[in-house]
């Protein structure tokens, strides 16, 4: 595996996260949260333009200007049960009507016949609605499908990609300060592409709460539905005390099931803004990851300037030292990146050294995590 092509595939890889991180903002086909446009890394995603040392501080420092947005699948949802609640009300209190009349009447049909095309006209456009809004809810639930398969094949994509990164790795030796360079990029991105991988799990998992409800919402409104049907053409005088009891209760129970929906709808709701909370989270570290990895790969010279990208990085190396990815010496050739701040990448030497640095383990000297260096500076 040479340089140059580790490089370019790495190259492609970060380019693909940023589309991703990009993808869970309004301007992406998931509108899962909302960034500002105004922000220190919004040139970054949109114009893919190269991570300076202020913006990667910044977003250390302050996170990333992501916010859990409206997600336009909730507002359908509350419309539909908003909705259909109204109109199986009407329905419920019409065929209630309907049938205490007729109770009442018994066998005796005088003044029946404009009574029965009265509540044949109401119920024929109670049914037009019904029906609408069953569409809609089918479409809804269509619409859900969708977007949770299509993150299922983000999440496989990043997944293959990080499986081919690895491989490589797994026979690319760093015994160079260039080939160094190039393994800690891709090390990195390999960490952008984890958390991408969580907040999509987090996206699919809000998603599928969402389906459910408009699966039981659908199965409650094609009851409903047909109740209201049959009581157009048999809610006359000529229906029996059986076949009204009949189309009441299918209004019922889908009335049942459309309250059942209306909570879990509420649930959903609930665990939605929590999981876009922990996407918001797992987006802030890839987009920070992201940023890291370009700057050691366009930038080295400000990388080595930045304490925080170093810490980031760090943190990173030790997380794959764990996975038994990174030998001794390549730890230690990975480590002068950061040994050798302030000074520029032309310093370094170009031939291998006769002895590597010295090479501390990770259980006696670990590298800060994340979090231990924000607390320090601030």
């Amino acid at each position: 595996m040479s340089v140059s092509s580790l490089n370019n595939k790495v190259e492609s890889a970060n380019t693909e996260a940023r589309c991703a991180i990009l993808s869970f903002t309004e301007q992406g086909k998931f509108n899962f949260t909302s960034l500002d446009s105004g922000s220190h890394v919004y040139n970054f995603l949109t114009q893919h333009q190269d991570a300076t040392s202020t913006s990667i501080n910044r977003v250390a420092l302050s996170g990333v200007p992501l916010f859990p947005g409206v997600d336009s699948d909730a507002e359908s949802a509350f419309a539909i049960m908003t909705t259909a609640d109204a109109v199986l009300h009407c329905i419920e209190h019409i065929l209630w009507i309907r049938f205490l009349c007729d109770l009442c009447r018994g066998s005796d049909s005088r003044g029946g016949s404009a009574d029965s095309i009265f509540a044949s006209f109401i119920l024929g456009i109670l049914a037009t609605l019904v029906l609408g809004i069953f569409g809609a809810s089918i479409g809804s639930t269509i619409l859900s499908s969708m977007k949770i398969h299509h993150a299922s094949q983000e999440i496989f994509k990043l997944r293959q990609t990080n499986q081919e990164i690895s491989l490589d790795l797994s026979v690319f030796q760093a015994n160079t300060p260039e080939k160094a360079k190039t393994k800690a990029v891709a090390i990195v991105t390999l960490e952008a592409n984890k958390e991408l991988v969580s907040a999509y799990k987090n996206y699919r998992a809000a998603k599928i709460g969402y389906l459910m409800c408009a699966i039981i919402c659908s199965i409650a409104l094609f009851a409903l539905a047909v109740g209201v049907i049959l009581g157009i053409f048999f809610a006359g005088p000529l229906a029996t005390a059986a076949l009204s009891a009949a189309i009441i209760g299918c209004c019922a129970s889908g009335g049942s099931l459309l309250f059942i929906s209306f909570v879990g709808f509420i649930i959903s709701s609930m665990c939605m803004a929590k999981k876009q909370k922990e996407a918001v989270v797992h987006l802030n570290k890839a987009t920070l990851y992201t940023m890291v990895a370009n700057q050691i790969s366009s930038h080295p010279e400000d990388y080595l300037r930045n304490a925080f990208s170093q810490t980031v990085a760090q943190q990173c190396l030790g997380n794959q030292r764990k996975e038994n990815m990174l030998s001794h010496s390549e730890v230690a050739y990975l480590q002068q990146l950061g040994q050798n701040a302030g000074q520029p990448p032309e310093a370094f030497p170009n031939n291998t050294p006769s002895a590597p640095p010295p090479y501390f383990s990770y259980a006696e000297n670990s590298p800060p995590s994340y979090e231990e260096s924000m607390r320090s500076a601030q």
